[in-house]
């Protein structure tokens, strides 16, 4: 049971990096150009990520499993064992909570024309 929380985890902790360092940047620029940066500052003001110092608890586990479970793999199931149940579940539903919120945001500016293939995701082209 312990090790299924693994990939959660490391999920959470990525989501949540990626939304604070490049996606609600990403999300401005979008509004801004279409005059719509207050609106969107508004609500990214009003959605709440997880709190840093709550993320950075599973830091040290996300490390071990982006390592691919390294050798001390008793000590990472020491670490997902200590981490309180119900706070677990309520962060994965507050990032769960922010990505629709964040949808809706990036709905409300509009369509966004892209030309083909022109798309950036970090390691990729869509």
């Amino acid at each position: 049971m312990l090790l299924s929380h693994g990939p959660i985890i490391l999920k959470l902790f990525e989501a949540n990096l990626w939304y604070s360092q490049v996606g609600n940047k990403r999300l401005r620029e979008l509004a801004k150009s279409r005059g719509m940066l207050e609106l969107i500052e508004d609500k990214l003001r009003k959605m709440k990520l997880i709190r840093p110092s709550r993320i950075e608890k599973y830091a040290g586990i996300r490390n071990k499993l982006a390592a691919y479970y390294d050798d001390q793999i008793a000590n990472m199931l020491q670490e997902l064992g200590a981490i309180q149940s119900d706070a677990f579940y309520k962060d994965i539903e507050m990032m769960v909570r922010y990505g629709l919120q964040w949808l809706q945001a990036l709905r409300s500016i509009g369509k966004l024309e892209v030309p083909e293939g022109k798309l950036e995701v970090p390691g990729n082209a869509v």
